[in-house]
């Protein structure tokens, strides 16, 4: 995605000029949106322009061929070198400068101090590229300078430092320190100044014709006006002035306002005009061929171009344009394009070329010693050259790759290059080529395709076949001829071939079961697993031991009254239990078994066979009442007794129950005397007459 990067580079290197501007990383403020919340690029890119796309037929259009240099993490920012021709791309997560030279990395240069280097300028007069650190915490916040390849000083300046420029005519480095609202002013490695300026300056540049140094103001919608090491004015723009251009052709400067979507042009101190263009304009580049002046338009797709303070047009090109450079060897404007990753050719209003590069390209700068123009492409970790030359399209297809909208890669001569369609376009002049892939989720080209350029396009197809592996199976233990087998991913494969013996697959990549087969009287050591293939063949040996395995063969009965006494002979063996089981162990093998007879009962089965295979086993025995002589519970039995039983007891029951309401009633009576006969009731007895 794209990462933390700001306005770009305004104007990279105007020849005769003699100055270096640069603008500092975007941050989020009211109506401006910082370029890092924008959308990320990932997935197939439906609407955007492929990796490298087709350049149109057109006889003014320069052809190009596209080199890809690797370089650090996010590289956000480059300028060029003109004493010793070197580009140098700052990574901005991570410490590091990469150095290149035509279509080679000189170097990496670590830059220390955990500090995302970002913005950077070059003193013309020794060669010193001033690398800003943006984020310092522990040990300040600090300004690099790099002599060649090597760092040869740190330059402590205020919070954050976001962007910085050179003064040819003085010699000075200003940087814009957009934590502590500063200007730091720097001569050769010394600190000469610190001028406070508006709130969280965000971009500054040189007027070379009058020496003014302007600093735009993101947070205070101003830009300051810098002379003789003094602030000695301030102009009111629009909204969140984030970028500055300068037009060599009328002394012009223009404030590039990005939360009102317009641009401010200056004259010295003055504002001369207002002039609207599109959503987050994000620079603004003079065409010195023509005099006119093209603002990038982000989040409206498109480039605005002005001439003074009119308006000529705008030009549509890749989602989110976000820098815009002038080319001197052919007269064109180069626009990155980051949603699209590619960069569009301008002339004038018109789009010449669509070049593809890497992902979310943001920055360009021309390197007029070979006359080359280098993009930096903050997703893919990489720059771009574009060689402009005599070049032929060579269009490469794929066949084979399952998954649409999925990423491949080719290398030609050294140079690779990727897509997410079914094809891609390269540009090559006449020569002989080889090409060659790189596997593909699985998938990958057998042979290396070479092919030759001869003053026409051409066509080459790569057909890419799936990736396998060899899965091999030995085995060490069993006696010569003995049969084994193996169940791998569900299917079942037996060997019996020799004293070392092999069961062979070839499968892709990924996560396979497979489970050893037991063998008679052997002992596996691991009767199963898990083969992970990735990236290469496999083997595994199977340990077999003469050491016959005994299982848990169980017999289960049911049907009996608990505590029956109950017989089965197995192999030979007979056992009894009271108990529902009875357990014998034993290897693998078949065996036959019988169940005694219990008087009251049959047993189903009353005889078979046991096969054991590699685990233990269960045989399920059901007792059946005959009803003679049983035992056992029948349907009418209540709790396990006939109704018979239970009316005896029932009687008893009731028998003892008389009795003891008639004890009971014996206990109950009062002391009687002579009882009254008659009436059946007991009187008591008075005096003798």
């Amino acid at each position: 995605m794209l990462r933390w990067v700001g306005p770009i580079v305004l104007v990279t290197l105007l020849l005769g000029s003699g100055f270096v501007v640069a603008s500092g990383p975007a941050r989020a403020t009211s109506g401006a949106p910082a370029l890092a919340h924008l959308p990320a690029l990932s997935g197939p890119p439906s609407a955007r322009a492929s990796h490298l796309a087709e350049m149109p037929d057109s006889a003014s259009a320069p052809q190009s061929a596209v080199k890809s240099l690797k370089v650090g993490s996010a590289p956000a920012a480059e300028v060029y070198d003109p004493l010793n021709g070197y580009v140098y791309v700052s990574n901005s997560e991570g410490t590091t400068v990469t150095i290149l030279n035509g279509t080679g990395v000189v170097t990496t240069t670590d830059i220390g101090y955990d500090s995302l280097p970002y913005q950077m300028t070059v003193d013309t007069r020794n060669g010193w590229v001033y690398a800003v650190h943006t984020l310092d915490i522990a040990d300040g916040y600090n300004v690099s300078v790099i002599n060649g390849t090597l760092v040869t000083k740190v330059i402590p300046v205020g919070i954050e430092p976001s962007a910085i420029a050179y003064d040819n005519a003085t010699g000075l480095v200003y940087v814009a320190d957009y934590g502590s609202n500063q200007v730091t002013i720097i001569n050769q490695t010394r600190v000469v100044a610190t001028l406070g300026v508006g709130q969280t300056p965000d971009a500054i540049t040189v007027d070379p014709a009058n020496g003014f140094v302007y600093v735009a103001n993101n947070g205070s919608d101003n830009v300051s006006v810098i002379q003789d090491l003094l602030v000695f004015h301030s102009v009111i723009v629009g909204l969140n002035p984030a970028a500055l251009g300068y037009d060599a052709g009328t002394g012009d400067m223009y404030a590039v306002d990005a939360g009102s979507d317009d641009v401010t042009v200056l004259q010295g101190t003055s504002s001369l005009a207002t002039v609207a263009v599109g959503e987050e304009p994000f620079g603004a580049t003079y065409d010195p061929s023509n005099g006119d002046v093209y603002v990038p338009n982000m989040d409206s797709g498109n480039v605005s171009v002005l001439n003074g303070t009119q308006v000529l047009g705008s030009v549509g090109v890749g989602g989110g344009p976000t820098s815009a450079t002038y080319e001197p060897s052919n007269g064109y404007m180069l626009i990155t394009s980051a949603f699209a990753r590619s960069v569009s050719l301008l002339n004038t209003t018109s789009v010449l070329a669509t070049i593809g590069v890497g992902t979310e390209p943001v920055r360009s700068v021309f390197n007029p010693s070979n006359g080359w123009a280098y993009v930096v492409n903050q997703g893919s970790n990489n720059v771009s050259v574009i060689l402009y030359m005599g070049a032929y399209a060579v269009t490469v297809q794929e066949a084979g790759i399952l998954h649409a909208g999925t990423s491949w890669s080719v290398d030609v001569n050294g140079t690779q290059n990727s897509s997410y369609m079914t094809s891609l376009v390269l540009w090559e002049p006449n020569g002989s080529y080889l090409l060659t892939s790189f596997p593909v989720n699985g998938y990958y080209v057998p042979n290396a395709i070479p092919f030759q350029v001869d003053g026409a396009p051409i066509t080459e197809t790569l057909n890419y076949v799936l990736v396998t592996y060899l899965i091999t199976f030995t085995e060490s233990g069993l006696a010569t001829g003995t049969s084994w087998n193996i169940t791998f991913d569900g299917v079942t494969e037996q060997t019996t071939s020799g004293t070392l013996q092999l069961i062979t697959y070839t499968e892709p990549n990924g996560s396979y079961p497979y489970t050893i087969g037991g063998v008679l009287a052997y002992k596996r050591e691991s009767p199963a697993g898990t083969i992970i293939v990735s990236g290469g063949p496999q083997t595994k040996n199977v340990l077999f031991a003469y050491a016959p395995e005994q299982f848990l063969v169980t017999f289960a009965e049911t049907g009996l009254i608990a505590g029956t006494s109950w017989n089965v002979t197995f192999n030979g063996t007979a056992a009894s239990s009271a108990t529902p089981t009875i357990s014998f162990t034993i290897g693998n093998g078949s065996f036959s078994y019988s169940v005694a007879a219990v008087t009251g009962y049959t047993a189903s089965p009353i005889s078979s066979l046991a096969k054991v295979n590699g685990g233990q086993l269960r045989v399920s025995i059901q007792f059946n009442s005959t009803g003679v002589g049983s035992t056992s519970t029948s349907s009418s039995n209540i709790l396990g007794l006939p109704p018979i039983a239970w009316a005896g007891i029932l009687g008893a029951i009731v028998v003892v129950a008389v009795i003891g309401v008639v004890v009971w009633k014996r206990q109950s009576k009062p002391p009687t005397g002579p009882t009254d006969e008659t009436d059946g009731y007991v009187t008591g007895a008075g005096p003798e007459p």
